[in-house]
């Protein structure tokens, strides 16, 4: 027999078993469409979150009241907050040139009748556009910023002004002069930031501290804050002797305190796990299209006994 033969009837064993054959191929590129996709959404998680570490240059420092190794993000769940004596601890600290303070809180917000739950964060205006609207990634689409004189003012998010009030099919619009209720409150829209592509920042309201304060009736009580650090200062340095002097302030370590390299160390560390796991899922999957072709090989090789014994009696070659 020649060695074109033998393609001759593997082209045919597969033509006269086109399900089978289907299946099979079907089964393996299954397996492999699943590693090379849930490793490049992997890799695209790290890419994102370093971009978004990035931006928070290595000259802040985020202060949570989340103890070492507790959960990071989000309005805070925990009963500790930071006071009044522990940004002025900070402040006063050698290598920090300003610290940015916010209450952050989840609320039901109110347009044309319409409800929705929303993020708001109060802020001292002057100082969170450098620190604060920098680490997020916000830029501004339309209308301003706030400034520290504005009273009932607000900026909001993509998604809010956008994707967020809907009657039947179609979202209304908020647009720059409108007033959104928040806790039956009216605030006056000054501005709206361009999307970001996370659903918890594109739903974020901004406003002044003072007005966060008095919504919320808290007073002395900031759910964390940034540090920014005098140019030469190093980091690593300045972050420890924020640690020392808070801990000092509050008897306990009952904080966070992280530079963007350890928050960068951090989340990378969670990232590289999720990306194993999601290497492994689809590992099993390819693994299942593998005993897949194993299990075909071997059903037409049993099929096919007795056409085998006829070739090799022709001179057919193992």
């Amino acid at each position: 027999m020649k060695f074109a033969d033998y393609f001759r009837f593997c082209y045919k064993g597969l033509v006269q078993r086109k399900t089978r054959s289907y299946l099979t191929i079907v089964g393996i590129v299954i397996g492999i469409m699943a590693i090379v996709g849930l490793i490049s959404i992997g890799v695209g998680m790290q890419v994102y979150m370093d971009e978004q570490i990035g931006k928070m240059g290595v000259n802040k420092i985020i202060i949570m009241p989340v103890p070492p190794g507790g959960a990071l993000g989000g309005p805070s769940s925990a009963s500790t907050y930071f006071t009044d004596r522990d940004v002025r601890v900070v402040g006063n600290v050698r290598g920090v040139d300003a610290n940015c303070y916010m209450v952050y809180r989840s609320s039901l917000i109110t347009y044309k009748d319409i409800d929705a739950t929303a993020s708001v964060v109060g802020m001292v205006p002057s100082i969170a556009e450098d620190a604060y609207f920098d680490v997020q990634g916000y830029e501004l689409e339309s209308g301003r910023t706030l400034e520290d004189k504005d009273t009932h003012k607000i900026t909001i998010g993509y998604l809010i002004a956008y994707k967020t009030f809907k009657v039947g099919d179609t979202y209304k619009e908020v647009k720059i002069g409108d007033k959104i209720e928040i806790k039956e409150q009216g605030f006056k829209v000054v501005g709206i930031m361009e999307e970001i592509g996370s659903r918890d920042d594109d739903m974020t309201i901004t406003m002044s501290i003072d007005d966060a304060e008095r919504l919320f009736d808290v007073s002395n009580e900031y759910d964390f804050f940034f540090a920014k650090i005098k140019e030469g200062s190093d980091p690593e340095d300045v972050a420890d002797r924020i640690r020392d002097r808070l801990e000092d302030e509050r008897d306990e370590e009952d904080f966070t305190v992280m530079t963007a390299a350890q928050l960068s160390e951090t989340v990378g560390g969670i990232l590289s796990a999720v990306s194993a796991v999601l290497i492994g899922i689809g590992a099993i999957s390819l693994l299942v299209g593998g005993v897949g072709i194993m299990n075909t090989m071997y059903t037409s090789v049993v099929e096919r006994t007795r056409e085998i014994g006829i070739y090799k009696a022709l001179g057919a070659e193992n």
